[in-house]
């Protein structure tokens, strides 16, 4: 446990911060006489390269976004990175004799906006789908839940009528619903309104199978089952449209 402190450490902490210094120090070594505002930037610029690479490396594996946003991240890091020491070279070398150095900073800016700008995309449309996902998830949960209770309604309902035959003439219409909520879709309890529905529906009949069987029961299930599978029939036609 100490050794993985200490290599977590050494990894983290003081390899990243020893390549920084080093950069830094060869800026120095290799310092011109009289030193300008680009040698400057680029000493700075350089640095903050370097350390945006390294949180990359050091941070992104333990973080708890998404493989695809990682990715993304990473790829619109890598060409940022690679692009901005391709024009810091170039500027430096070739261009500073006859370009403004307003240019140099000019692009520098455009490049670290517009990489600021992917990432920050990138970040809203993985948390839309995490949101969606967890919806879908949520929807699935929640179906199964019926499909599951209507199962268990149908198999009490059964009993009930081998027991008491007279609960025969709801026979055809409770078997009806419980099918029709064993077989519902994720997409019917996505609507808030016709989730709350079912969830009615499923509750009233069980407490009508919770009921003494009787005449009157028997009557009352097979009213409540034709006109609670006319409206599930109805909530069901409403999703595809």
């Amino acid at each position: 446990m100490k050794n993985n402190r200490t290599i977590n450490l050494v990894a983290d902490v003081i390899a990243p911060l020893a390549i920084v210094t080093v950069t830094v120090a060869l800026f120095f070594v290799f310092q011109p006489e009289e030193p300008g505002t680009l040698f400057w930037t680029n000493m700075v610029y350089v640095s903050f390269l370097e350390i945006l690479l390294l949180a990359y490396i050091v941070r992104l594996p333990a973080h708890g976004s998404t493989v695809a946003l990682k990715w993304m991240c990473v790829i619109y890091s890598v060409v940022y990175i690679s692009i901005s020491l391709i024009w810091l070279l170039l500027f430096s070398l070739v261009l500073s004799r006859w370009c403004p150095i307003k240019l140099y900073f000019a692009v520098i800016t455009v490049l670290t906006v517009l990489w600021i700008l992917a990432c920050t995309l990138s970040l809203k449309v993985d948390s839309i789908n995490e949101t969606s996902i967890a919806t879908l998830s949520d929807n699935r949960r929640q179906t199964d839940r019926i499909n599951n209770h209507a199962d268990m309604l149908m198999q009490q309902f059964r009993l009930m009528v081998t027991a008491h035959p007279e609960l025969g003439v709801a026979s055809q219409p409770v078997t009806a619903l419980c099918r029709g909520l064993s077989t519902l879709s994720p997409a019917v309890m996505a609507d808030p309104t016709a989730a709350k529905r079912v969830n009615n529906i499923c509750s009233e009949l069980d407490d009508k199978l919770s009921e003494p069987a009787s005449d009157t029961l028997a009557r009352s299930l097979k009213d409540f089952a034709e006109r609670s599978l006319i409206t599930l029939n109805q909530l069901k036609k409403s999703v595809r449209k």
